[in-house]
């Protein structure tokens, strides 16, 4: 053993899809003293093809928050996922960067939220700027993703979301000591991520994920959602 390392041979498998075992035998590794090296469950998601990301806004373009003006409107999200009937998803990390408004006067406010709808009518029904196409973290394995997904909702959907449980929400309000028009927002981020939050299965059949942001004044901004898609019959 030239790297003076505990040899070992696990059954190898191939991924299209579900995991199918493929029959051949490849070498595992370990210390000396037996301990072994491992993959985190994630990346074994992700070597399987099973987990995608969505993206709001593109490069120099960011996305206006809120309905009917700028303020945040459960009719109109910036971002909605719908999870089929079969499928269960968790959500890994959920990125919103939102572009610093200049204050035009005291007692602005802006809001970021994201949420499950747990309440089994979730519906993308509606008026939507984009219909998104999930890239595959596994770039090239062919696999697609089972959810829709859409963002910019530019009128009020036919059945709103319900905030069944909040993922992350990010909040911010003005108090100017002086001319508003010279100041300007902090940056402002709200970052869930699966690894410091409590992770939450949304288990598909009428249930989605959902994101809105704006305020009271203008509130340009993007988004990253990263999710796991399972087949519900391995979790329930």
């Amino acid at each position: 053993m030239s790297d003076n390392l505990i040899q070992l041979r696990t059954g190898q498998t191939t991924i299209t899809g579900e995991t199918t075992t493929d029959g051949d035998l490849i070498f595992g590794r370990a210390t000396r003293d037996g301990s072994l090296f491992t993959a985190p469950w994630i990346m074994g998601l992700v070597m399987q093809g099973k987990v995608f990301q969505a993206q709001v806004g593109s490069f120099l373009t960011p996305i206006v928050g809120g309905g009917a003006g700028t303020i945040p409107d459960a009719d109109q999200p910036e971002f909605g996922m719908t999870v089929p009937t079969g499928t269960t998803i968790l959500p890994l990390a959920i990125k919103v960067q939102a572009l610093a408004p200049l204050i035009t006067t005291d007692s602005h406010y802006t809001l970021i939220t994201a949420a499950a709808d747990l309440s089994g009518a979730a519906s993308l029904t509606g008026t939507w700027a984009n219909t998104i196409t999930p890239v595959n973290c596994l770039t090239g394995c062919g696999v697609s993703s089972l959810c829709t997904v859409k963002s910019v909702a530019s009128a009020d959907m036919t059945v709103a979301p319900t905030e069944s449980l909040v993922l992350a929400k990010e909040t911010f309000n003005t108090d100017v000591q002086g001319t508003a028009a010279d100041a300007a927002y902090y940056r402002m981020v709200m970052d869930y991520n699966v690894a410091i939050n409590p992770p939450v299965f949304i288990k598909g059949g009428g249930n989605g994920l959902f994101i809105h942001w704006g305020g009271s004044i203008a509130m340009y901004a993007y988004a990253q959602v990263v999710w796991a898609e399972i087949p519900t019959n391995k979790l329930y």
